[in-house]
This record gives structure tokens, sequence and C-alpha cells, in this order.
């Protein structure tokens, strides 16, 4: 119980620092070594699940967007944002976790996010960001690792489909408490 409120207060509290945006540590879960990720401050879209994230994107004319589902538990992700630099453009989704043993990726629900941003539209490389506090994203003991993929029944796969590996890349962010 003390778990679940804990990632609750987190889930609530990253939300507010990601939407005002700064500067946060991160780390490629596949390679050695932490870069940094400058976010702005961004407007705050909320929508359904049968709203298309295109549309909420693409009608975005007032700024960065950052978006969140109004369903709590949306699976795949916890919010999504477009990052922009001189440098590189991608998309970047969101999942909140305090878990130091990790967030299985629903791997159905990956996909339909994919697919709802066409690389005809969208930049095609796409970061899934694990956003931690302190003691998961520094935990020596436990350092968190690249997430495996479970299917619609919640089993274990290490089929990792080919839109998947082909786009996605996972991340560690660090949010200061």
């Amino acid at each position: 119980m003390v778990g679940a409120l804990r990632g609750q207060t987190f889930e609530a509290y990253a939300h507010r620092l990601l939407l005002r945006g700064g500067t946060f540590k991160t780390r490629k879960l596949s390679a050695p070594g932490e870069e940094e990720l400058e976010l702005p401050t961004s407007n705050l879209k909320l929508w359904k699940e049968s709203s298309p994230y295109t549309e909420l994107l693409e009608n975005t004319i007032e700024g960065p967007c950052y978006l969140k589902p109004m369903n709590k538990n949306s699976g795949a992700i916890d919010s999504l944002t477009i990052h922009r630099n001189d440098n590189e453009e991608f998309v970047v989704g969101f999942q909140m976790t305090c878990n130091k043993t990790g967030h299985p990726i629903k791997r159905h629900l990956l996909v339909n996010v994919l697919k709802a941003l066409p690389t005809s539209k969208f930049p095609r490389k796409f970061r899934l960001y694990f956003v931690l506090p302190p003691d998961v994203y520094d935990s020596s003991s436990a350092y968190f690792v690249e997430q495996i993929f479970h299917t619609e029944k919640g089993q274990e796969t290490q089929n990792v489909l080919k839109e998947i590996e082909d786009r996605v890349e996972q991340w560690a962010l660090r949010v200061p408490v």
C-alpha cells in the first residue's frame, strides 16, 4: 500500500515537473554514460484514448505540447511530447515508475502508440523514458536496465516487433525530489 501511494504521488509530481520543463539527467538503458535532456515549458493537453495523438500534436500551435491521458492507467506511456532542438527531433514517451526492479512494456499498447504517430508526419525516432526518482536512477545495486516486453496476456516475450525495434530507444530520466 505504501509503495502504491509513493508511485501515485511520484507520478503526479513528475508530470508537474516535466510540464514545467528544465534540464534532466538521462541515460540510454543499452549503453553507458549520461546525457542531459532539455525540456521546454509546455502546454498541457489532456486526451481521451479515442482521440488520435496526431490531431492533438498537429493542432498545437501555441507552443510545445505535453499530452497526458485522461485515463490514469493508459498502459504503454503516461505522457507524450515532441522534442525539438537544432540537432535532432524525436517523439518522447514518458513512463513514470518508482519500481527498482523495472516496469515491463506492454508491447501491443506501444505498437498502438507508434501506429498513431506515422513517420510521414512525425519524427521516426521514439524515445521511451522511464521517469525515475533519484533512489532508483542512482542505485548501484539495482541499476535500472532495459525493460522486457509483455504480450497482451501479460507474459514475457523476447519477440520484439520490427516497428518497435526500428524506432524505439529505452532511456532513464532522473527527476529530482
